[in-house]
C-alpha cells in the first residue's frame, strides 16, 4: 500500500479488483486510515528485505547476468525503496577485482554512490568471498 506524501489525514475506502489476462477474478474491499504525519525522506530504519539477485533470477527463469534481468531487478529495488525497505541486493554494485589490476569500480561505483546518496540506502549485505584455492574455515 502506497500513500502519497500529500495525502490528507482521514479514512479512505475503495475496492481492489484482481484480474488476470483481462478477466476479473475477484474484488476486495479496502479501508485505509491515514495518520496526520509524514515520514522523513531519509530512511532511518536499517533493514534488509527480499532475496533478489541470483535467487530471484532462478525463480523467474531468467539469466541473472542479462540486461533483461537487471531491468526486472531494478523494478523490485524501486518498489522496496518506495516502501522504505532496503533490498538485500542492490543489483550490480560490486567492483571487479583481478590480481593484476586490483579493484576496478568503473562500472559499479556510480550505482552504489547513487543508492547511498540519492536513494538513502543505509545498509548493505556484503557477501563472503572465498576463493576455491583457499580454506574458508575459521
Amino acid at each position: 500500500m502506497y500513500v502519497p506524501r500529500d495525502a490528507a489525514p482521514g479514512e479512505y475506502c475503495g475496492t481492489i479488483t484482481v484480474t488476470a489476462d483481462a478477466a476479473k477474478l475477484s474484488s476486495v474491499s479496502l479501508k485505509v486510515h491515514v495518520l496526520s504525519f509524514t515520514l522523513p525522506d531519509r530512511i532511518a530504519m536499517r533493514s534488509n528485505f527480499g532475496s533478489l539477485g541470483g535467487r530471484l533470477a532462478r525463480q523467474l527463469g531468467m539469466d541473472a547476468a542479462s540486461q533483461e534481468f537487471a531491468a526486472v531487478e531494478d523494478r523490485y529495488i524501486d518498489m522496496l525503496l518506495a516502501h522504505r525497505a532496503i533490498p538485500s541486493s542492490l543489483g550490480d554494485i560490486w567492483p571487479k577485482w583481478t590480481p593484476e589490476g586490483g579493484i576496478d569500480d568503473s562500472t559499479s561505483g556510480q550505482r552504489l554512490r547513487s543508492m547511498v546518496k540519492e536513494r538513502h540506502v543505509n545498509s548493505l549485505c556484503v557477501p563472503f568471498a572465498c576463493r576455491p584455492s583457499s580454506s574458508c574455515s575459521p
